[in-house]
């Protein structure tokens, strides 16, 4: 495996730099990250070791434990054919998110998800880019 890191955008305060995983001559993962200076006079979006609240409202979206109901992709499930990560990863979809919407909404589609038999890591993070369904998926195109 290999990550090739390509600035796209050197700011004065933020840059955007592609990031690919490449196997061979085969990408398995592409991401997008913005990197910018943190601000030092604020408080952090994430709980701190004193035991605070977070203000960053994605926190309580990404619990530790899988939410209640959902069920893991895997035998019996309607995605096992095409979810191939699944023998890897311990992914959870909420299904009641996959309908289109009808309030003229973006499309929400919901995963809980982390690697099987071992902790998190940095290269699991670039993983997780690649776990969402197709965009396509929004608009009730599964083929």
């Amino acid at each position: 495996m290999r990550v090739v890191a390509t600035v796209r955008k050197r700011g004065r305060r933020v840059s955007l730099v592609d990031v690919e995983l490449n196997q061979g001559d085969r990408t398995a993962v592409r991401a997008a990250v913005t990197l910018g200076d943190p601000d030092h006079h604020v408080p952090p979006l994430s709980p701190s070791q004193a035991g605070r609240q977070s203000v960053n409202p994605v926190i309580p979206l990404m619990q530790p434990e899988p939410p209640p109901g959902l069920e893991p992709i895997g035998p019996g499930h309607p995605m096992e054919d095409i979810v191939y990560l699944a023998h890897g990863c311990d992914i959870r979809p909420s299904l009641t998110t996959f309908a289109p919407r009808t309030d003229g909404g973006p499309p929400v589609i919901e995963y809980w998800v982390r690697p099987k038999g071992v902790a998190p890591d940095v290269l699991f993070a670039l993983l997780c880019g690649d776990v969402s369904a197709p965009v396509t998926f929004g608009v009730n195109r599964m083929g």
